[in-house]
């Protein structure tokens, strides 16, 4: 409690307090507005949104209703941005479809940043580690979209699409090993029986059964017997050669022209040695004797014939 004895204490003591009001207000003020404009900044931050993400089987090239290796993918892709559409991209990761982790997705449709339209068609490839075979409405079908401006500082938005309504295959089949009966293939033994195992299941149709080559020999004909067994993985079949009096080490077998279940076209496969291949006929290199003449003090002939 103050007791004024002078008008002097009086002034300065209102003139405190008016300063401290004064000063207790700019801070206010100045609060205010780091909130008011820290609002704004996050507003902008905040510009992008993708409202959704559809893919679908744009072209089945091989019309078996999968979508396989060569088939067409399209992803359609919806977005809003308060900033307009100016400086932002659109990718998607289509690594399970043999493509990139962020291809490129152009704009289709330009609406100002008001349901943009971005769109691309993409051919199915080979996908290895990352491919997938799945049935239709498998999670894994779906593609990731993100999209990308320079005033994200939040972090730029993603989106899943929905599952592909069709069943998916970008896995290569290949040929795991192939195997032989015989070895040597000799005049006493002209059939050879080839075993090849490929690292998934076949497509067990005439129009899609390997083709098996040798390196050497004459005529390989095949008995007509080659199947796939239950698993659909194995191929074995027959051959006979016809003789062409020749001789070889580490005869090597191809194998071409197999599809897997979907329709994928094998791997393309490295022959390696196989087996020996020993149907020449041996020859005469050369004759010799030690006693020429013949006479009546020697009668004995010794002949030596080396092949």
């Amino acid at each position: 409690m103050w007791i004024v004895t002078d008008k002097k204490v009086l002034y300065m003591e209102c003139r405190t307090k008016d300063l401290m009001i004064l000063t207790l207000t700019a801070i206010a003020l100045l609060i205010g507005l780091m909130i008011f404009f820290t609002g704004e900044a996050e507003a902008a931050d905040d510009s992008i949104t993708i409202d959704s993400v559809a893919i679908s089987l744009q072209n089945d090239a091989d019309s078996n209703d999968i979508c396989n290796i060569g088939d067409t993918l399209r992803i359609t892709v919806q977005t809003d941005n308060t900033d307009g559409n100016g400086g932002q991209t659109v990718t998607a990761d289509l690594q399970a479809y043999g493509g990139g982790a962020a291809e490129s997705v152009s704009l289709e449709t330009d609406n100002a940043g008001v349901n943009d339209i971005y769109q691309l068609d993409f051919v199915v490839a080979g996908a290895g580690g990352s491919g997938i075979d799945v049935a239709a409405d498998n999670a894994a079908s779906q593609v990731t979209v993100t999209a990308t401006d320079g005033d994200e500082a939040g972090g730029d938005p993603t989106l899943a699409s929905n599952s592909l309504n069709k069943a998916v295959d970008t896995i290569t089949p290949s040929v795991s090993t192939v195997e032989v009966d015989t070895d040597p293939i000799y005049e006493g033994d002209l059939i050879q029986v080839v075993t090849v195992t490929f690292d998934e299941a076949m497509l067990d149709d005439a129009s899609a059964d390997p083709t098996i080559t040798f390196s050497v020999g004459g005529t390989w004909t095949s008995s007509g017997d080659g199947a796939y067994d239950g698993t659909d993985k194995i191929w074995t079949e027959t051959f006979t050669l016809t003789d062409a009096d020749e001789s070889s080490d580490d005869v090597t077998i191809d194998v071409t022209g197999a599809k897997d279940d979907s329709g994928n076209d094998q791997e393309d496969y490295t022959p390696e040695a196989e087996f020996d291949l020993d149907v020449a006929k041996p020859t005469v290199s050369t004759v010799e004797v030690d006693t020429d003449p013949i006479y009546e003090g020697d009668l004995v002939q010794i002949v030596t014939v080396t092949f």
